[in-house]
């Protein structure tokens, strides 16, 4: 089992990747580990104790308007698939594959963007209606079009342009 240390912070302000602030503390997480160790500053003071694997919760600190939970978690992933989310090219669409014939980090299944000009728009459209019902054997053939990963495109894969065009492609754990 991967296991990953995460630490879940509760208080009024906005959380930044890797540290927690506002107004009145800082912590950077790092500081924060598996061993154990502690962080304070003149208006708090966090400690974490060792954390063994697989304990769910492996240990908390609580003050007035803020609390930390520290321990061994399986990190997320959300749709169910087995990948899991900081390694899944499509957050929300099951993709056990992980297709990307483009390569641009989005899953085929949740990147319509077939002109990778980052939106899936009109323009996109006549990229998808030039592969519309070719195979690998086609000269036509447009992996980037075959959404679903059938090896036709056909179409399934155009409900899926559909219903994403006037967006963006991903989510993704892999892209920006």
């Amino acid at each position: 089992m991967i296991g990953v240390i995460l630490l879940f912070a509760s208080h009024t302000s906005s959380l930044v990747a890797g540290e927690m602030a506002s107004d009145d503390f800082a912590v950077a997480l790092q500081t924060l580990d598996a061993s154990g160790g502690s962080a304070s500053s003149e208006l708090y003071r966090l400690t974490a104790s060792s954390l063994s694997q697989g304990s769910p919760v492996g240990d908390s600190a609580f003050s007035e308007g803020f609390s930390v939970v520290g321990g061994l978690l399986s990190p997320p992933d959300v749709d169910g698939e087995g990948v899991r989310d900081f390694l899944d090219n499509c957050l929300f669409d099951p993709n056990e594959r992980q297709r990307d014939t483009n390569r641009d980090g989005f899953g085929n299944l949740c990147d319509a963007d077939l002109n990778n000009d980052g939106s899936i728009n009109s323009a996109d459209i006549p990229l998808f209606r030039r592969a519309f019902s070719s195979t690998p054997e086609s000269p036509r053939w447009n992996p980037d079009a075959d959404f679903n990963g059938d090896d036709i495109v056909d179409i399934q894969d155009f409900l899926i342009l559909r219903m994403a065009l006037n967006t963006t492609p991903g989510p993704s754990g892999r892209a920006p």
